[in-house]
C-alpha cells in the first residue's frame, strides 16, 4: 500500500485529488492540509511514502519543502502538482529534491 499526503490550499482541488486516490485500491491517502506548514508537520507524524503537494503554496512551496524532507532525512517523497511550468522551473524542482511533476492540465 502506497501510503500518500494530500496538499493544495484550494479545497475543490484538494477534495478532487483525495477521490481520485482513493479509487485506487493500492494507494491510502493518509492526510490533507491546505498548508505546506500543516503538511510538513503530519510527514513528521505519519511518515507517508509519497506527499502530493502545489508548486505554489500560500505558506510554504515544494522547493522549501523539498529541502526540509532532505535537510531532517525524511524519506517521504514529493511529486509537485503545478501550471504554466517552465523547463527551467523543472529541473529546478528536480535538482533540489522534487521526486516527480504532474501539471494540473
Amino acid at each position: 500500500m502506497i501510503r500518500v499526503i494530500c496538499c493544495n490550499m484550494y479545497p475543490m482541488i484538494l477534495n478532487g485529488l483525495v477521490d481520485i486516490l482513493r479509487s485506487a485500491t493500492d494507494i491510502e491517502v493518509v492526510a490533507t492540509s491546505l498548508n505546506g506548514s500543516e503538511t510538513l508537520a503530519r510527514i513528521r507524524t505519519l511518515d507517508p511514502d509519497i506527499v502530493l503537494f502545489a508548486l505554489r503554496g500560500d505558506d510554504l512551496g515544494a522547493h522549501d519543502l523539498a529541502r526540509r524532507i532532505a535537510g531532517e532525512h525524511l524519506r517521504t517523497r514529493v511529486i509537485t502538482l503545478g501550471d504554466d511550468l517552465t523547463d527551467d522551473q523543472a529541473v529546478a524542482a528536480l535538482r533540489i529534491g522534487v521526486h516527480g511533476i504532474l501539471d494540473y492540465e
